[in-house]
């Protein structure tokens, strides 16, 4: 992997494009996300990271193929199986 030039604002750098409330709009590693920004584990990685739970998005995309299905129940807010819907 190709580290980031020197000159790359680091995610926790960018201004939200929204922002009311607990509410933050801010571009993540993969698009643009929703989220609270109050949230202690997955509001606090997207915004000072620009993503969640990398390590899994990678491995659902050795798992996934084009045309299969896949179901996210986890109890958090389906960034995972956001990720891949947006990315195939």
């Amino acid at each position: 992997m190709t580290p980031p030039a020197a000159d790359t604002p680091k995610p926790s750098d960018i201004a939200p494009l929204f922002e009311q409330g607990h509410l933050r709009l801010k571009s993540c590693r993969h698009g643009a996300m929703l989220y609270n920004s109050g949230d202690t584990y997955v509001g606090r990685s997207l915004d000072v990271y620009g993503e969640f739970s990398e390590g899994e998005i990678k491995v659902f995309d050795q798992v996934l193929k084009p045309g299969m299905i896949a179901i996210d129940a986890g109890a958090n807010i389906a960034l995972n199986g956001l990720e891949k819907s947006l990315s195939d």
